[in-house]
């Protein structure tokens, strides 16, 4: 592993060819400093970025300049890429996020990854930090052919316990500090509002299951539902927003339980509940270490 003090020592097109297939951290785990790189060295073309919901600071990479340098293909859009994508600049690579690791390893195949790290701990290994996602196989798969793995060890990441990646792994690190890029949901205007009004008028009655996403109209919901006196919810889910933190803090999933049910489902023959309140959730967390959980005598599966 090389520390970098100049970004352009990792970043180049000598390091970065053209026909080099990059896969970026995203999320919290932006790698915003090392992106925005990318995006003002016109000497690197002709590449491949693979991307989930890139957030941050991160504008240019999806420039109309630096998109015919660079071939976008977009797990997960956001904010940054959403423009790109509608003018036809930058494409989907249409996968489940699920399966990002499958197809990282065994048909992408990148060669370069991009990482935001924490670390490292006393035995030279660096946490992913908030966000794993496909970022483990990417590396898998790059080191397997002889690729790259560059990486920006921001001081404002925190060390997330479980898996982690050996600074042997790590062709070149640059220390960096700056905020974690956070979610780019705005307030709900007065449009999502009335969306949400209508939804939930409609379709939202008591004992509903509810699947959530990000945005405006999913925050205005929760408004909406509160705002009906909906109860007995339950929440089937591949993430867990804002907005149903608020709806779970006031009440608004099983109320008449002593907790709630994050999950739930009436397709599937076995139920995976979780009857945890949150202060039992934070003491559960308290006490479980290095990743992995002790089973919670509240964790019960019903048929």
């Amino acid at each position: 592993m090389k520390i970098v003090k100049r970004i352009e020592d990792a970043v180049n097109a000598e390091n970065i060819p053209r026909g080099a297939i990059i896969y970026t951290g995203g999320n919290a785990g932006t790698p915003v400093m090392l992106l925005r790189q990318l995006a003002m060295d016109d000497a690197i073309k002709g590449v491949t970025l693979l991307s989930v919901l890139l957030l941050g600071e991160v504008q240019e990479i999806f420039s109309k300049k630096t998109c015919k340098r660079i071939e976008h293909r977009v797990i997960f859009n956001g904010p940054h890429s959403r423009k790109a994508m509608n003018a036809g600049k930058a494409g989907y690579q249409l996968l489940h996020l699920s399966d990002i690791p499958r197809q990282m390893k065994q048909y992408v195949k990148p060669d370069t990854v991009f990482l935001s790290v924490a670390g490292p701990d006393n035995g030279g290994n660096f946490s992913y930090g908030t966000s794993v996602e496909g970022c483990m196989a990417a590396v898998e798969s790059a080191k397997a052919r002889g690729g790259l793995v560059i990486a920006e060890r921001n001081a404002r990441m925190p060390f997330v316990m479980g898996t982690t990646i050996h600074e042997r792994e790590i062709d070149f690190l640059l220390d960096t500090d700056y905020p974690i890029p956070a979610s780019p949901v705005h307030n709900p205007d007065n449009r999502a509002k009335r969306i949400a009004q209508m939804i939930a008028n409609l379709y939202i009655k008591d004992g509903c299951t509810l699947q959530f996403g990000l945005g405006e109209i999913p925050e205005a919901i929760t408004d909406a539902i509160l705002k009906n006196g909906v109860k007995d919810l339950g929440i089937h889910t591949e993430l867990f927003a804002d907005a149903m933190r608020i709806l779970v803090e006031r009440g608004g999933c099983y109320p008449s339980l002593p907790g709630f049910y994050l999950f739930r489902s009436h397709r599937f023959p076995l139920q995976i509940s979780l009857r945890l309140r949150l202060a039992e959730l934070q003491q559960f967390r308290s006490e479980s270490s290095f990743g992995f959980h002790k089973p919670h005598p509240h964790h019960r599966q019903n048929a």
